[in-house]
């Protein structure tokens, strides 16, 4: 029998989504044993520790319907919203935005917005690591430019100390050296800004992570 303290809130919402189950794809989530000897109430506290919608139990409905179980929704539902006090802290907000992942509205009311005040800030951060990572592929691309550019600018020195080279030829080889070398300076420049923003990211991201306190 359902708590009255819980009553008014989950049998609305059991009858919402009862109604309206989307089956989901992927791997099964019980097995047969799982099926035949299922505690509902564990099941669902399980799930909602985990941060799972309600929608979740479609998933054991569709695995245990194989050996002629049916899912007990009212003690699985009571025993997620029990899971979701656990799983609805801040540490596990911070850890799920830090991860980049997406938060899914599972929160009840009373804790979600300590649950998001940790959920922003470990998003915050995974957004610096991501502007990090974005800022240091640019920077090895300039790099490698670089790499090229002196590659370049030696095969024509090579080839201008050479008494043989023609005046046609030595006339576009110094025009392409001077080319090369304005590119050279200035891509030596855009390296020295990208290295500088870098560094201000990574201070930035320490920052973010120095606020972690939960």
């Amino acid at each position: 029998m359902i708590p009255q303290s819980l009553g008014k809130n989950v049998i609305p919402r059991l009858l919402i989504f009862i109604s309206g189950l989307v089956v989901l794809s992927g791997c099964a989530t019980l097995g047969k044993d799982e099926c035949l000897n299922a505690d509902w109430r564990t099941i669902g506290y399980e799930d909602g520790a985990q941060g799972y919608l309600a929608s979740r139990i479609s998933s054991h409905r569709k695995d245990c319907a194989k050996h002629g179980i049916t899912p007990d929704f009212y003690r699985y539902e009571e025993g997620r919203l029990e899971g979701l006090r656990e799983y609805c802290t801040p540490q596990k907000g911070y850890n799920l935005g830090k991860s980049g992942r997406q938060y899914n509205s599972v929160c009840p009311g009373d804790l979600e917005s300590v649950f998001l005040k940790g959920y922003y800030h470990g998003k915050s951060v995974h957004d610096a690591q991501m502007v990090i990572k974005s800022q240091q592929v640019d920077l090895n691309k300039m790099h490698e430019e670089l790499r090229t550019i002196e590659k370049d600018l030696h095969d024509y020195e090579e080839e201008l100390v050479h008494d043989d080279i023609g005046p046609r030829r030595r006339k576009k080889l110094l025009e392409e050296f001077k080319i090369l070398t304005e590119k050279r300076r200035n891509i030596i420049d855009a390296i020295a800004h990208q290295e500088a923003l870098l560094e201000t990211s990574k201070l930035n991201l320490q920052q973010l992570i120095s606020q972690h306190s939960y």
